[in-house]
């Protein structure tokens, strides 16, 4: 599963319909591992659907709960509220969108087949890569058009006014 010249990685389809992509050694660096028997083994990861529906997100998974709170707090009026049943179904949901997958010992992560449905993967994806505090993984076509829309050198400019 080699890099194109245009950054692009193959996605491997599975038995099971989930697709496989590998993770480069420099973003595989980033998430959880452990040794065993000398070697470094890479622990479970979360992997969700961005709530936008744009891409597909790797977590370790307790970047994943914080994250997952932050998101909570953000979206209800107020903040989240354990004791409120709309607010523990929607934590309930984002949890369920975000199954725990150990990735192989090649450091490949099965994606499950309905989420790369919903990103939009075709046969190839942009390269993974770090975003803060988790791993992002775009459709190629998606990703153009999402970084269109960003004009930094605009921000950086009005900013300097």
């Amino acid at each position: 599963m080699a890099d194109d010249s245009n950054g692009l990685r193959r996605l491997e389809q599975n038995d099971n319909g989930s697709k496989r992509v590998a993770i480069p050694s420099d973003v595989k660096s980033t998430l959880p591992s452990e040794m065993d028997k000398d070697k470094a083994r890479l622990k479970p990861v979360r992997v969700t659907l961005s709530p936008t529906g744009d891409c597909i997100c790797i977590f370790e998974p307790k970047k994943f709960d914080k994250w997952a709170t932050a998101f909570l707090e953000s979206v209800f009026e107020g903040g989240y509220e354990p004791g409120n049943s709309n607010h523990m179904a929607v934590r309930t949901v984002l949890y369920e969108r975000a199954p725990l997958i150990t990735p192989d010992t090649n450091g490949r992560v099965n994606i499950p087949a309905g989420m790369c449905d919903e990103a939009g993967f075709g046969s190839e994806v942009k390269q993974p890569f770090v975003v803060g505090d988790h791993v992002e993984i775009w459709d190629p076509t998606r990703w153009k058009e999402f970084s269109s829309k960003i004009d930094i050198a605009s921000l950086v400019a009005n900013r300097s006014r």
